[in-house]
């Protein structure tokens, strides 16, 4: 799926209609919170919600910061999936 980017967030539309959304905001040089990540209610909305997630952890990754998640969608993954818990702010 093709995110947009504006500053520390990522979305996506449809039809100039919100559709998903995570923002980023930057804490300091070595860290971003996973603030927040909303999507419409549809069929795919947790593997929209994990693209999104997915997609900052390659942004986070190429940048060479860790993540700090607020989002509860966020910590349920840090909390389950041992790929992603490196990118993890301790």
């Amino acid at each position: 799926m093709d995110f947009q980017r504006e500053g520390q967030r990522l979305f996506l539309t449809d039809q100039d209609q919100l559709q998903a959304e995570i923002t980023f905001p930057v804490v300091n040089d070595q860290t971003w919170l996973m603030e927040h990540i909303w999507v419409s209610d549809r069929p795919n909305k947790r593997l929209v919600a994990r693209q999104l997630f997915d997609a900052v952890i390659e942004l986070a990754d190429a940048a060479h910061v860790d993540l700090l998640p607020l989002d509860p969608f966020a910590r349920h993954i840090f909390a389950t999936d041992p790929a992603v818990k490196k990118y993890q702010h301790h």
